[in-house]
């Protein structure tokens, strides 16, 4: 391997410190085993940064990819999904780690970095995000330059320096291909996580979206009671709570503030519960629908991962990307104080 072809030293950092960076915003939509494969990737590759270790073999990294992609599907459901498939590149993004041999291997890692900056707005378009990822483009090209002139010992600013340059020289052109370029309808699509589910039902409301909802008439779900159906009147299905009003838009509280809900509340229950079959479309969401006060039987084989949350609702910790069919016991009549309550 010649000396151009080879990686220097000091690009490594770059390389863990740019997958660090680029990783952390999907941290809470990954699973822990994809962590810690990344984590593991890591030392490995500190390790051969300091001698200590050789490039694994094919073998290897073959059972590292399939135990990999088997992980991937078994946690993040269908095939083809958004969810899916960003995994699949977050994971290609991490093994790559432990192959990279020559600079070219190095440039196709830092592109890739690319790609993961941009899908993580599939999900999310929050200020917060639009900055942090500003911070992690400008990170990822003064590697990709201090990588080009790592034989001239360039300075980490000199290389931010140049880095900011041809940002900024490449906004005038990203402006007007903004500007100037006819939208172009997608050729492919995989089911997206965000916006409306694919049942018509979303994870905020605003004016217009209950008009469009009455219009909608994508099935949702269906039930089938073991025993004679309640009246109409007391078929109120909940499947999301929105808490949180900013003025305009209804929206649901925020992932930690529902992580510290994940348990049902004291409450005084009346009556024989009412047992029923639930046939869930797929939504793409993590809420599911069910009666007032859902529990579910033990011993079923169910949808895995589903719970009981202190809003008396259903949630799935991955995505409903599936039709899956879940027993559920519901008591209409109940009574129970509400989280809200306590803060009145």
């Amino acid at each position: 391997m010649n000396t151009i072809s080879q990686i220097p030293r000091n690009s490594i950092i770059w390389l863990l410190l740019a997958q660090a960076v680029v990783i952390l915003p999907h941290t809470g939509r990954m699973s822990w085993w994809m962590i810690a494969i990344w984590l593991l990737c890591a030392v490995w590759r500190m390790a051969m940064f300091r001698g200590e270790a050789s490039y694994p073999g094919r073998a290897v990294r073959s059972v590292l990819v399939m135990l990999g992609c088997v992980g991937v599907a078994v946690s993040f459901g269908s095939v083809g999904s958004l969810d899916f498939a960003v995994a699949l590149l977050i994971l290609a993004f991490s093994l790559k780690l432990i192959e990279v041999r020559t600079r070219r291997d190095l440039f196709l890692v830092f592109n890739l970095a690319l790609f993961i900056v941009a899908a993580a707005f599939l999900f999310s378009q929050s200020i917060f995000l639009a900055l942090y990822q500003i911070g992690s483009i400008v990170l990822i090209f003064t590697a990709m330059v201090a990588t080009q002139h790592a034989l001239h010992n360039r300075a980490p600013l000199l290389s931010m320096r140049k880095a900011l340059r041809l940002i900024g020289q490449a906004v005038p052109i990203m402006l007007l291909f903004f500007l100037v370029f006819p939208r172009i309808p997608p050729i492919w699509s995989v089911p997206s996580s965000g916006g409306g589910a694919t049942t018509g039902m979303s994870d905020s409301i605003e004016p217009g979206d209950i008009a469009k909802l009455n219009r909608s008439s994508k099935l949702a779900f269906v039930v089938e009671f073991e025993s004679a159906a309640p009246p109409t009147t007391e078929l109120y299905w909940r499947g999301i709570t929105l808490e949180d009003f900013d003025g305009r838009k209804w929206s649901a509280r925020n992932g930690a503030e529902r992580a510290r809900m994940q348990a049902l509340p004291e409450a005084e229950l009346y009556g024989a519960p009412l047992r029923y079959t639930l046939i869930l479309e797929p939504s793409q969401k993590h809420w599911l629908f069910a009666l007032p006060f859902a529990t579910l039987p033990p011993g079923q084989p169910g949808v895995e991962g589903v719970f009981a949350t202190a809003d008396y609702n259903l949630r799935k910790r991955t995505p409903l990307n599936q039709r899956a069919e879940l027993v559920v016991e519901s008591y209409p009549d109940y009574r129970a104080g509400t989280f809200l309550s306590r803060q009145a």
